[in-house]
């Protein structure tokens, strides 16, 4: 689980970044062609006046054109800053954008003819999401976008003559064609590509859980306690929770190891170990070191966390080997509740402080530490 919301962090940025990228690149053609058509039509207005339509020429090259495009933008960017809309549904309506704009640029400026493949441009970009249906979707919005654009260009007197006017559609379409064709295969190597880091990713994560993670009993070990219980302080200073730690020490344990051996040593602390696991989540149980255990309680309270332990100190002293049938083996534990002025050392000490009480009274038993 956390693995997965892990991956899925790293692609809500990838593509949050993609998006914001492409909407600005959107910002910036719509405005290069604008202060392009501008430009044009100063031109055109001192070169051929007489013949210069100026209304007509404003209105289709200049207004809708503008209007279009700005419009397209600001509306992607109320979509992405929307948090109810998927990520999936933000990367079609920057893709959509983008395409709106070539189509703009395909259909209302073409009597430069190499703007008729203008489409093919989005075609590319939105491969970078590796999404064959926004490909798709694109696909087939180009088919009507490029028979429009082919007509106002086959009708603009500035195109040419009819034969170069045919040539010029078929290698458009022919350009087209390859176009999706190789973003096709772009999308296919993106989702590769997914794959291939999702698998390092899932190796790195296991390889460093087997760093977290004590060989013997299958608790977190001392590294793992670490981070956690950093984790669990910088939350309380954050929020209004109620930690608890609780430090636990097998007791007699070096007679045991010298008595029957390591082999039955072992089998003892993963008995303990395992007691712990059935009572409290493999997260907040720790092998801190030799027979010393502990358990970290993120938010609880004191006598929940009490009980807790007394279940585990009696259901180890209940259980039974077969290497020793009539003997017992006992732990003692100290809790200790965080205090504000505590650092992970001092509040670690004080749970210490309380174990080392339970042992100097009896042993078997747990000792609550006075703050």
């Amino acid at each position: 689980m956390e693995l997965e919301r892990s991956f899925t962090q790293y692609r809500e940025n990838f593509y949050s970044r993609w998006q914001r990228n492409i909407l600005n690149l959107s910002l910036i053609v719509a405005f290069v062609i604008l202060g392009i058509e501008i430009f044009t039509f100063h031109s055109l207005l001192s070169v051929a006046e007489r013949e210069f339509r100026k209304v007509s020429y404003i209105l289709a090259r200049i207004v809708i054109p503008t209007v279009i495009n700005f419009g397209t933008i600001l509306a992607t960017s109320f979509v992405l800053k929307s948090k109810k809309i998927k990520t999936e549904r933000k990367n079609f309506a920057v893709s959509f954008c983008f395409f709106m704009i070539c189509s703009v640029l395909s259909v209302f400026h073409n009597y430069f003819q190499i703007l008729l493949l203008s489409t093919c441009i989005s075609l590319l970009l939105c491969s970078i999401f590796g999404d064959t249906k926004i490909l798709k979707i694109q696909v087939h919005l180009i088919i009507p976008v490029f028979i429009i654009a082919a007509i106002t260009f086959w009708f603009d007197k500035l195109t040419g003559i009819p034969i170069y006017k045919i040539l010029t559609i078929i290698c458009a379409i022919a350009f087209i064609a390859f176009t999706y064709v190789f973003a096709r295969a772009v999308v296919i190597s993106q989702k590769d590509q997914l794959k291939y880091i999702r698998r390092i990713y899932e190796r790195q994560t296991e390889l460093v859980e087997e760093l977290r993670i004590d060989p013997l009993t299958k608790l977190c070990n001392r590294m793992a306690f670490n981070e956690t219980i950093s984790r669990i302080i910088t939350l309380k200073k954050e929020s209004d929770i109620c930690p608890f730690i609780v430090m636990m020490d097998i007791d007699f344990f070096k007679k045991v190891n010298d008595r029957y051996g390591h082999v039955y040593g072992d089998e003892v602390l993963v008995s303990l170990a395992d007691i712990m696991r059935d009572n409290v989540s493999t997260r907040k149980s720790f092998r801190y070191g030799g027979e010393e255990f502990v358990l970290l309680f993120e938010d609880n309270s004191l006598d929940r966390v009490v009980k807790i332990v007394e279940k585990i100190r009696r259901e180890f002293s209940e259980k039974v080997y077969d290497f020793a049938p009539d003997e017992s083996f006992t732990i003692s534990a100290g809790i200790s509740a965080y205090r504000d002025d505590m650092d992970d050392k001092i509040w670690l000490e004080c749970a210490d402080k309380a174990l080392y009480f339970a042992k100097e009274n009896g042993r078997d038993q747990i000792k609550v530490a006075e703050l």
